[in-house]
């Protein structure tokens, strides 16, 4: 948990998770991936504390989104007391579907 709501990951946001830090480490080094995680750390902390601060990505299906950088956006939907992290996405890349 992190400070509030409690964060949990799905198995698709922690694929995700580690497929990025496999491609920043092999692509751009241990620097950029380092920067990344502290950035998502700093997204998490901030969704933990105010889960209702990034906006909708899509309303009907109560999925936010959350850029941590310019090219990785971060979705999870806020259940009671828990925020899931349904995926992290490079943005050039895909386009998340939520509605299957």
């Amino acid at each position: 948990m992190i400070m509030g709501y409690s964060v949990k990951f799905t198995h698709e946001a922690q694929e995700n998770f580690h497929e990025i830090n496999s491609y920043l480490t092999d692509n751009f080094g241990i620097r950029v991936k380092d920067n990344f995680k502290e950035k998502l750390t700093a997204c998490l902390r901030l969704i933990a504390k105010n889960p209702h601060l990034f906006p909708f990505f899509d309303e009907e299906e109560q999925v936010r989104r959350a850029v941590i950088m310019r090219v990785f956006s971060l979705y999870y939907h806020i259940k009671t007391e828990e925020v899931h992290i349904l995926a992290i996405i490079n943005n050039k890349k895909e386009r998340p579907d939520f509605n299957s």
